[in-house]
């Protein structure tokens, strides 16, 4: 999981615009499964009942998202399961499923039509409807006439699996009845309506991923024309190197074994016999040289004299591209200094962030308290408010409690002595505690949405806090685009807002963790000091 979301977000460009096409899609496709809904739901609700025939006269029309149908079947008693899925040992999803046949079905008839699907809290009263509709008894259940709507399935993976456990086979046109247990009006009147948030949401959220895909591909162009002028200059450096470690010819009258040196000429006797070297010191007052000695100077051959080459470091002998990494770490050790130092950046004031987060809990609670003692025409738009706010202040008080701890964890790159200029930073420059820190910071609006959306569906589910439910109101919720407008309105402004100031209030922040610039100012750095 990890990997992936290192994959997501920071490797190549075009994998944000492959993600942000696939969120477009599929939120194209909800978009038309919704119109199609609705569609349907309007038709049903303006025509008539249909008739009541036996189960296996029932003919499924195709393209119809729902469709309304009134049928005489049989419950098969022996064959009612509950349907309980469970992830982690914990209860994911509970359905009660009953079989239906063809009223003539014997108890071994293995043929099933298809099954009612409830939830367990609606169970007393399907029975109770049973009970009272039933026209006959049989040894394989009662005969009744059900209508209701038929149709997506769900938990059809489990549902089958029971069936096939059982013996039981599937009939072709196999469906999922939901019965109309009270009144086909209120039946109706429950269908969702028209919902567009999820659509709009998952718009949203490609949107934001091309954004991120667009910038990234400037950044990436930017950055190959600035590795294409820098192998160019390199490209020259080397040929520069090349020409000046180039040994110059030597003189063919100082050259030592190729036979005797040639006669100086007057100007050179004169110009040697008038140098100072050619005088001994004594003291402070030079000494001209006897006959002798000028003589024995002048017919001794020259010693040949190597031209003088430039001072040049063992780091400016090979081009900057291709220059070895100063003290390079194996792969393994780089990601496990990685994993020490965000470990070490999130968790290192852990006690404290614990304790600010309770507080935080405490003033989520007594907010949503406040919020039930409100007056009732107050109550949906305060409350939706005060639910958004508290979302977005636990993520904020952890950010904050953990700003001023990178600073101490942030470790120097230490470069080994005289040795070469790193051209990339390693991957522990790249990505250490303070690396880590500015990404967080610059994704902290995104992080308080999703931490949002993924947090308070199960608060809102845990045993004792279902007040929260009201205070912490989710886009799908009845009536949170329509009876509380003003309320929905309110908070998505205060959360923008908020995410917003947080960003332009840590981003600046961001510089004063460390005295350490970034590690490509530094390759700059040194590169201009050569």
């Amino acid at each position: 999981m990890g990997r992936l979301v290192v994959l997501l977000f920071m490797g190549p460009w075009w994998i944000r615009m492959v993600v942000a096409a696939g969120f477009a899609y599929l939120s194209l496709s909800a978009w038309q499964d919704n119109a199609q809904m609705q569609a349907a739901r309007e038709a049903l609700i303006h025509q008539q009942p249909p008739a009541v025939i036996p189960v296996a006269e029932l003919k499924r029309e195709p393209g119809l998202p729902l469709q309304e149908v009134a049928i005489r079947v049989v419950i098969a008693s022996e064959h009612n399961s509950h349907l309980v899925e469970k992830r982690n040992l914990v209860t994911t999803n509970e359905d009660l499923m009953y079989v239906l046949q063809d009223e003539t079905a014997g108890v071994d008839e293995p043929l099933v039509r298809g099954v009612v699907m409830i939830e367990p809290s609606e169970k007393e009263a399907f029975l109770s409807w049973v009970i009272a509709h039933a026209e006959t008894f049989t040894d394989t259940g009662p005969v009744v006439e059900l209508t209701g709507l038929i149709g997506p399935m769900r938990n059809l993976a489990h549902s089958s699996q029971v069936l096939r456990e059982a013996g039981l086979t599937q009939a072709p046109g196999f469906f999922q009845l939901e019965p109309f247990v009270i009144s086909r009006a209120s039946a109706l009147e429950k269908l969702p309506h028209d919902s567009t948030q999820l659509p709009w949401a998952g718009f949203g959220i490609a949107a934001i991923f091309a954004l991120i895909g667009l910038n990234d591909r400037r950044k990436a162009k930017r950055i190959k024309a600035q590795k294409a002028a820098v192998e160019e200059i390199a490209a020259q450096y080397s040929a520069f190197v090349a020409a000046s470690q180039a040994k110059p010819e030597p003189r063919p009258d100082a050259a030592v074994g190729a036979g005797p040196a040639a006669p100086l000429s007057p100007a050179e006797v004169e110009a040697r016999l008038s140098a100072p070297s050619l005088h001994r010191s004594r003291g402070a007052d030079p000494l001209p040289l006897s006959a002798a000695e000028v003589e024995a100077r002048l017919s001794a051959p020259l010693k040949p004299q190597a031209a003088a080459l430039p001072e040049a470091r063992p780091e400016t002998t090979q081009p900057p591209m291709t220059r070895a990494e100063t003290q390079p770490l194996p792969e393994r050790a780089e990601k496990a200094r990685l994993m020490s130092h965000v470990s070490k950046g999130f968790g290192a004031d852990m006690p404290r962030s614990l304790r600010l987060a309770m507080v935080l809990a405490l003033g989520i609670v007594a907010l949503s308290i406040l919020g039930k003692t409100l007056p009732a025409s107050d109550l949906p738009a305060m409350e939706k408010v005060l639910g958004w706010l508290c979302a977005t202040l636990l993520p904020l008080g952890l950010i904050y409690t953990q700003r001023a701890r990178f600073a101490a964890l942030i470790p120097a790159p230490k470069a080994a002595p005289g040795g070469p200029i790193q051209s990339f930073p390693s991957l522990g420059e790249r990505f250490t505690a303070w690396t880590a820190a500015q990404t967080f910071r610059a994704w902290t609006p995104f992080l308080l949405g999703l931490g949002f959306l993924v947090l308070v569906p199960l608060i809102r589910k845990i045993p004792g806090l279902e007040f929260i439910a009201n205070a912490t109101p989710l886009p799908g919720d009845e009536g949170f685009y329509s009876a509380a407008v003003p309320g929905a309105f309110a908070s998505l402004c205060i959360l923008g807002a908020t995410a917003w100031g947080i960003h332009k209030w840590l981003k600046p922040g961001v510089a004063d963790l460390s005295d350490r610039p970034d590690p490509w100012d530094r390759i700059t750095r040194e590169r201009n000091r050569r």
